[in-house]
């Protein structure tokens, strides 16, 4: 058994490297190099059937899914009486809304955090540090320090 695995491993590094490779994704031929394709160390020739290029597509795809179903837990987790709504003015659109750090300093732990990581941390702080606030009356606390809507 392990003499044939060795014998195997020992005709692919004997076997002339191709200069170029079709990616199974978009079909393409293109240079079987780093520019083109990532190192696979386990894959036929050292790199991988995907080009760069698709694999790129799929991760953007992928993350954009992610950080959707993350931001909406984090409005979930914060919103007073389980639908989203702006605290303020009672805004439901959600794609309007933001999270609000109620003792201010939402921008430097933003920054420190890193985008993957905050949305992590938020969901582990406590309900009394933040609120969900539409974006017209985050930015009216953020610059004024109150809301229209409160001296209405």
């Amino acid at each position: 058994m392990c003499s044939d695995y060795q014998r195997r491993i020992q005709l692919q590094k004997e076997r002339p490297i191709p200069s170029e490779r079709t990616c199974n994704k978009c079909g393409k031929v293109k240079p079987l190099t780093t520019r083109f394709f990532h190192k696979h160390p386990s894959s036929t020739y050292g790199f991988n059937t995907e080009c760069k290029e698709c694999i790129l597509k799929k991760r953007k795809v992928y993350y954009k899914k992610w950080y959707k179903k993350r931001r909406l837990a984090a409005l979930t987790r914060f919103s007073q009486g389980g639908t989203i709504s702006c605290e303020c003015c009672g805004e439901s659109q959600i794609e309007f809304m933001a999270l609000d750090h109620v003792n201010g300093g939402g921008g430097k732990h933003r920054k420190k955090t890193g985008g993957d990581q905050y949305y992590a941390q938020v969901l582990r702080a406590p309900l009394s540090d933040y609120r969900v606030l539409c974006h017209n009356c985050h930015i009216a606390i953020t610059i004024h320090g109150t809301c229209p809507h409160k001296n209405e």
